[in-house]
C-alpha cells in the first residue's frame, strides 16, 4: 500500500471512530475555550470549526495519491490562548486547468485535535560535545 493511500485510509478509519460534534456549535465553542486536561479528538464540518483557516503558515500538505486526494494538517493557536490545535482535513484536486493546477476542495468532515498538556521542562543539548540530549526541569 503507498504512503498517501495508507494516510488517506487512516483518516478515514479514524473519521468513522471520533466522536461527531458537527452539529453542536456550542461544543465546538466549549472545547476551544475550556479544553479538558489531555489530549482531545472529535469529528467536525470543516466550516463549523471557528479558527483561522487561512493563509500560507500553519499548513502542512501530505503527498497526494493517483487521483490527487492529500490530506492537510493545519496547526494554529485560537486567539488569547496557548492551547495547540490541529485541524486534520482530506483535500481533493479539482480538474486540471491552464492557469492553476494546485486547486483543491475540502471535505466536509475534519479532525480536531486538541493538545491541552502543558510543558514543564526544556530539551537542551548538553555542553560536553556528545550528541545525546538532557532534560532541563524548570521550576
Amino acid at each position: 500500500m503507498k504512503m498517501p493511500t495508507a494516510l488517506l485510509s487512516w483518516f478515514d478509519d479514524q473519521l468513522n471512530t471520533l466522536p461527531d460534534y458537527s452539529y453542536s456549535p456550542d461544543r465546538i465553542n466549549g472545547l476551544l475555550e475550556d479544553p479538558p486536561a489531555g489530549i482531545t479528538q472529535a469529528k467536525f464540518k470543516y466550516g463549523s470549526v471557528p479558527l483561522r483557516k487561512s493563509g500560507p503558515k500553519g499548513w502542512t500538505y501530505f503527498p497526494a495519491d493517483d487521483d490527487g486526494t492529500r490530506l492537510a494538517r493545519i496547526s494554529c493557536t485560537p486567539s488569547g490562548r496557548v492551547t495547540p490545535v490541529t485541524i486534520m482535513v482530506k483535500l481533493f484536486k479539482k480538474a486540471f486547468t491552464a492557469t492553476d493546477d494546485d486547486t483543491y476542495t475540502v471535505a466536509d468532515d475534519a479532525i480536531i485535535t486538541i493538545d491541552n498538556l502543558s510543558s514543564h521542562g526544556s530539551v537542551e543539548y548538553r555542553q560536553t560535545g556528545c550528541k545525546r540530549r538532557k532534560v532541563t526541569i524548570c521550576k
